[in-house]
């Protein structure tokens, strides 16, 4: 049976926990807009991974007595699908998806996890989950076509399947981590993962910058001119800091003194404040990204409905 949240202390912590989770994560993609517009997408995905790994390898080398060789490979592949795809393919995403697009999208990242579940990891949901996948999905389509709106797509809508595909990378994720590393600290988890591909993406970079592929990499000297560039670096740094690094250990903690369910109730959350900063933005919704988002929700509601339940 669900546990539930007993003492008075841990219940007010876990809200105060909840909405400060809702609030950074909702910011992440206007966060990520500011930060693309003086830098590359491939820089905003490397640099957020690089900075909040280095954030994070403090706990790294805190817990690395209980570091299982045999696992390394794991935590490579829990960086790769679960933080340096997705972001790479956020911040290209947002060079012509406006964020609270973007936002909505995101919210099919708990339906792709059971979709994936089902398919490949041996998972058997119940069919209220099946229908929540399925309303779910239908909500993915009206915002793939609501992109079509978006001031910078000129109805372009690939590139709100590269936000699909990166809510499909959050969803293996979770069933990755499920089955391979069910038994290691979250912590330890988190400050490895993103500490490896933190040195990948580093690599990347450099390789990229020496070999001058300027078709695939702008030079550096190319966009640090920007009159924008130090707002965008302090935009990015936040987002590297709150949204990937602490938020991911505040989310462990609130697992901990709550409950899954509890804790995934934030899936609701983070488009409000999204879309709150789009409107502040000049971003327009339209009906199709209302009834959009209504019909995401209300399948992750269904998903998560019997949750709890003995």
């Amino acid at each position: 049976m669900e546990r539930m949240i007993s003492r008075p202390k841990a219940q007010a912590q876990a809200f105060i926990i909840l909405g400060f989770l809702a609030l950074v994560w909702g910011s992440s993609f206007i966060l990520m807009k500011r930060a693309l517009i003086a830098f590359p997408p491939l820089y905003v995905a490397a640099f957020r991974i690089i900075f909040a790994g280095i954030a994070l390898a403090p706990f790294a080398w805190q817990h690395r007595t209980q570091i299982d060789k045999r696992l390394l490979k794991y935590y490579a592949v829990i960086g790769l699908f679960g933080s340096a795809l997705p972001a790479l393919l956020f911040a290209t995403a947002q060079t012509h998806i406006n964020s609270s697009t973007a936002s909505l999208l995101n919210a099919l990242s708990p339906l792709c996890a059971l979709l994936l579940g089902a398919l490949f990891f041996g998972a058997k949901p119940e069919w209220n989950k099946i229908l929540g996948v399925a309303i779910g999905f239908g909500g993915a389509v009206l915002l793939v076509f609501a992109a079509r709106g978006d001031a910078a797509t000129s109805g372009i809508t690939w590139y709100a399947l590269l936000l699909v595909a990166a809510t499909m990378c959050y969803g293996l994720n979770a069933n990755l981590i499920s089955r391979y590393l069910q038994t290691s600290p979250p912590i330890l988890t988190n400050s490895l993962a993103l500490g490896m591909l933190g040195v990948a993406y580093g690599a990347i970079l450099l390789v990229l910058n020496l070999i001058r592929a300027d078709a695939i990499l702008p030079q550096w000297s190319s966009f640090s001119a920007h009159p924008y560039f130090w707002q965008s670096l302090g935009f990015l740094l936040v987002l590297s800091l709150l949204g990937t690094a602490f938020s991911n250990v505040l989310y462990v903690k609130l697992i901990q003194i709550s409950s899954p369910v509890f804790a995934t109730s934030v899936t609701y959350l983070i488009p409000i404040v999204a879309i709150g900063w789009g409107l502040l933005d000049g971003e327009i919704i339209t009906l199709l990204h209302t009834v959009g988002i209504v019909l995401i929700l209300s399948g992750i509601f269904l998903v998560n409905r019997r949750l709890g339940k003995s």
